[in-house]
């Protein structure tokens, strides 16, 4: 007769944590995480229930073994998880809907908190409560053992309020979700879709608890009341009225220590108006101004505020592109004053050392933190994607200020799920949510799920009259169309010899290709035909992120003492979205008009620009059409969809009788060509996919679930099936923000710092392999992390071209030899000369 029962146990001498102690801690900390307050009950009861299934005797002969002898042991090979759902489920009896759903949501959470789960498997129909059931009655779980010994620790009372509690919440809840469905239409959603999120929701909370509680056992740090967990949290109120002060502060020192152009006017009353917008009630707004006018601040300013006045817990500032994301912060970290409260998330942060690292490590998992600066890829992944890791996160967006920049390069095919959370997170989480773009896209006019309409923050009713006024003065830029000028588009050579001509009157431009090879071609065009009197520079992803973060700092420089030099930069569009870099003109291959305006936002940025007479004048913008033979883009769907609403958008506009091409960045053409482009893609905006050789979408699999639901009718003969169809575990495993099929990954040998760190993961890992070391594991993972910077995505053409060019090292990562990757223009497929290139 076993006395003691324990959830952990890390070694023969160690007393050891009981099912008990981890469960009741796992309820607290589930119920203080629960996000939304309708959860909070559901939520205590998933923590208190999630590991009842370590009261079995397999659980414990288990747990003993893996202490004697871990090698003897597969982690996970004793299901602890459906007890726990199975003594749930006992708890709620009643045929009623709510306690139905209540159920459900709690027995899916605590099946899922080491991994998602189906509420309806796609293959068989099967639901997960009546497999539930059907164990229980089996002898593989020990149902009954673990039952008893469960109620003589926890007392049966408090349970049975707990549920009536969560009874009574669940039915607010779901009248919530069916009022904000009818009272704003079936074009924003169906509630089974954001009864999904709220599941999720409750995964996070449970997650979350489950493995601060098991991480403070293992670092014997002991367990935390809820209270003390609070009274660890700084004083959020102090916090930001600190930033605040800061900000402030930078900002008037910016404003004195500067030349004063004419164009900051404008951008301190965008910023002001910012300011005043944070005092408003409304959680969803849109900053919609040109670039260059300092949204970043402007909208940190409105955050900052806004989470002091209504009491929120973080800000997030969410940016499309790591090159973004890393110029962004450091601009975040100035204003605020301070390294500490700035929590940069991405995949290229380095470590300076273990304790850092380790520190790091704790922060991203649940993101705790003032300021979270991260990635579209790894806020979506939060909302959407399988990781129990990702999923942890997301009941930190609750209470909190969301700041997304450059909203315009969502992917297409994420966004009725984008909007489907913003809808969510504004309505139902005390969250709100900031679009911030120069070219808004339409979001809120799509057929379906569409996104609740955003109040302007910076146009509304009393500025309306100065929208004219930031046109004319943030036009510092004059577009010209030259995509008719050659029939079948231009050449290579042709659009060279465009550029020459260019650079007789200009003294630094910038031309975008669609394509890296097209890109490149022009470079090497160039570089074959330019004189001593000109700077040349390439940009593109077949160079390592810190390759490209040193020719930015380069050009930055150059531009700033061009000492006598011309300066030309031949870049795909990695360049066009919060690069913070101003040349006197740019040369735009077609694209989307999204992708035309920002690149017209690398010119002339602050408007400075003069002709001989020293009058202001503006730079100048030319948009080109390239053949099929120089660019080859008809394989890829994204461009060459966004070209085709734009070659639209020239059609209608060339038809006026007035036609002039700086038109084309205007409000009325931008709401033209989202009209267009969403209209002619608007299927694959539900993110379609193909299961079983069923044809479905990701928001059909997270809300009513017709697949699933269709083999639960074959199965079944009669009723209905259960309240939670959602195939949580499916859609999570096929959920990517940006594809990586086809996508290889190799460390380019970049720098002389690389090849140290190759040649030690080479010792390291051989060290790890012979003996077994532990601390030769910790530091081959700190290694890789460090590669990060070096690491290229080539495709699967690139790297049989390559062939042996590229080696394996420690086992882990392919290597590109120096001898393929060009200090000009990053991965080449044919041997390069290794020397610096002299500008």
């Amino acid at each position: 007769m076993r006395d003691s029962f324990y959830a952990h146990r890390s070694s023969p001498a160690d007393t050891g944590q009981s099912v008990r102690e981890h469960n009741e801690a796992a309820a607290e900390y589930s119920e203080l995480k629960s996000g939304i307050s309708e959860l909070s009950a559901a939520a205590w009861l998933s923590g208190i229930f999630h590991d009842a299934g370590k009261y079995g005797d397999r659980f414990q002969d288990y747990l003993e073994r893996a202490v004697e002898n871990p090698e003897s042991v597969r982690r996970g090979e004793v299901n602890h998880s459906t007890a726990g759902a199975s003594l749930s489920a006992e708890r709620f009896t009643q045929e009623d809907g709510c306690s139905q759903a209540v159920s459900q949501m709690i027995q899916t959470a605590v099946c899922s908190h080491h991994g998602l789960v189906d509420c309806i498997s796609l293959e068989t129909g099967e639901d997960l409560f009546s497999r539930q059931a059907l164990r229980a009655a089996g002898e593989d779980i020990q149902i009954d053992s673990v039952r008893e010994r469960f109620y003589r620790e926890i007392d049966p009372e408090l349970i049975r309020g707990k549920c009536r509690q969560a009874v009574h919440q669940t039915e607010k809840l779901i009248e919530r979700i069916r009022r904000f469905t009818q009272e704003h239409g079936k074009e924003y959603g169906c509630p089974d879709l954001y009864l999904g999120l709220c599941e999720r929701m409750l995964f996070s909370a449970l997650i979350d608890a489950d493995r601060t509680d098991t991480a403070a056992y293992l670092q014997g740090s002991g367990r935390k009341t809820a209270d003390e967990m609070l009274d660890q949290k700084p004083d959020m109120q102090t916090v930001w009225q600190s930033c605040r002060q800061r900000l402030e502060q930078r900002l008037a020192e910016f404003h004195t220590k500067r030349p004063e152009y004419e164009i900051d006017r404008y951008r301190r009353e965008i910023s002001d108006n910012c300011l005043e917008a944070a005092g408003r009630p409304q959680s969803l707004y849109r900053l919609t101004v040109p670039t260059g006018a300092g949204k970043t601040l402007s909208s940190l300013r409105f955050a900052l505020a806004h989470a002091e006045g209504t009491h929120k817990k973080r800000i997030f500032y969410i940016a499309p592109y790591n090159s973004i994301l890393e110029q962004n912060a450091a601009e975040i970290r100035q204003a605020v004053g301070s390294d500490r409260l700035v929590l940069e998330h991405h995949c290229n942060v380095i470590h300076e050392d273990e304790r850092e690292r380790e520190e790091y490590e704790r922060l991203t998992e649940n993101w705790d933190s003032p300021i979270v600066v991260t990635t579209a890829v790894q806020l979506l992944n939060t909302l959407y994607a399988g990781r129990t890791g990702s999923v942890r996160r997301m009941n930190s967006l609750c209470h909190s200020v969301i700041l997304f920049d450059e909203v315009q390069a969502l992917p297409v095919r994420t966004i009725q799920l984008f909007n489907a959370a913003v809808n969510f997170l504004t309505a139902f989480c005390n969250t709100t949510v900031v679009l911030c773009s120069a070219t808004q896209p339409l979001f809120d006019k799509i057929p379906k799920y569409r996104m609740l309409p955003p109040a302007e923050m910076a146009d509304r009713d009393v500025v309306n009259q100065a929208r004219e006024q930031y046109a004319k003065a943030f036009q510092r830029v004059t577009l010209h169309d030259k995509t008719d000028f050659c029939s079948g588009g231009w050449s290579i050579e042709e659009a060279g010899a465009f550029l020459e001509r260019i650079l007789q009157e200009e003294d630094s431009v910038l031309a975008i290709m669609n394509t890296r090879a097209c890109a490149r071609k022009l470079f090497l065009y160039l570089k074959e035909h330019r004189d001593d009197n000109t700077l040349l520079f390439h940009l593109s992803t077949n160079m390592c992120a810190l390759h490209r973060k040193e020719v930015l700092k380069e050009i930055r420089e150059r531009l700033k003492r061009p000492l006598g030099k011309k300066i030309v930069c031949v870049s795909t569009q990695l360049i066009e979205a919060g690069v913070d870099l101003s040349f006197h003109c740019v040369v735009r291959s077609l694209a989307g008009l999204d992708s035309v305006i920002q690149a017209a936002g690398r010119c002339n940025r602050n408007g400075v620009l003069k002709d001989q007479e020293g009058r202001a004048r503006n730079g100048q913008a030319y948009l080109i059409g390239m053949s099929q033979e120089a660019e080859r883009v008809s394989g890829i769907h994204d461009i060459k969809e966004a070209q085709d609403a734009m070659k639209q958008v020239l059609h209608l506009f060339r038809k006026e009788p007035e036609f002039s091409a700086d038109r084309l960045m205007g409000q009325k053409a931008i709401e033209d060509y989202y009209r267009i482009y969403f209209y002619q893609r608007q299927e694959e905006m539900s993110y379609p996919v193909t299961i079983n050789g069923v044809e479905t979408s990701l928001v059909e699999l997270l809300s009513s679930n017709p697949p699933g639901r269709c083999q639960w009718k074959r199965t079944h003969e009669s009723g209905r099936p259960p309240v939670l169809k959602q195939a949580f575990q499916t859609a999570g495993s096929r959920f990517e923000v940006i594809p990586e099929d086809g996508k290889i990954e190799v460390v380019a040998e970049y720098d002389e710092e690389v090849k140290r760190l190759l040649k030690e993961l080479e010792e390291t890992a051989a060290a790890e392999q012979r003996y077994g070391l532990k601390k030769s594991f910790a530091r081959k993972k700190e290694i890789l992390r460090s590669l990060q910077p070096y690491t290229v995505g080539i495709s699967e053409h690139t790297r049989r071209a390559l062939g042996n060019a590229v080696h394996t090292a420690g086992g882990l990562v392919e290597v590109v030899s120096e001898y393929y990757y060009s200090p000009e223009t990053g991965i080449v497929e044919e041997p390069v000369r290794k020397e610096l290139l002299s500008y």
